[in-house]
């Protein structure tokens, strides 16, 4: 497991990131104040083939649009899983999201796609999160926990995806 952070301020905005590369996905946990992210300008890049990409609002808003015409809105902790071509291969016809609301607590898990056991696109919407994902999602953004811990909840979260059958198991545990 790898574990990289950072932060950012300015102009009255925070950013902080940090990524977490465990054997069977990659996880990101994103915090903002002041920022929003929406994914109608992100510049296209090359995906690893045959991954997805699910999200998981713990605190915030996030909008789900068709164009330019807003779809669905939710401030309550939810999921929803991407299609390469509304994130990472973006095209412009493509449904777009957008994260806003003070703060802003995300979390990507990025995984193979054999994996996921959700309806992948954005036309799906944002489902709840159920609770014992959300609090094995807010544990991720405890900066104070030592780098065995924060392998040990990395662990917790896929557990939980995987018990609320949002993802297959990879290893037997």
């Amino acid at each position: 497991m790898y574990v990289a952070s950072g932060r950012w301020q300015g102009n009255g905005a925070s950013l902080e990131t940090v990524l977490h590369l465990v054997s069977d996905a990659r996880i990101h946990t994103a915090e903002t104040r002041g920022l929003r992210f929406d994914a109608r300008f992100l510049a296209p890049v090359e995906p690893m083939p045959g991954t997805v990409s699910v999200f998981l609002l713990v605190e915030g808003r996030v909008q789900i649009g068709d164009r330019s015409e807003l779809v669905q809105s939710s401030g309550t902790p939810c999921f929803f899983a991407v299609g390469p071509d509304e994130f990472e291969r973006r095209i412009p016809s493509a449904r777009w999201f957008r994260f806003d609301g003070e703060p802003r607590r995300s979390i990507e898990v990025c995984l193979d796609a054999t994996r996921v056991r959700v309806p992948i696109g954005l036309a799906h919407g944002a489902r709840p999160l159920p609770p014992a994902v959300q609090a094995a999602a807010l544990a991720l953004f405890d900066r104070s926990l030592a780098r065995e811990t924060r392998i040990a909840q990395c662990r917790t979260l896929i557990a939980e995806l995987e018990t609320e059958g949002f993802i297959n198991k990879l290893y037997a545990r």
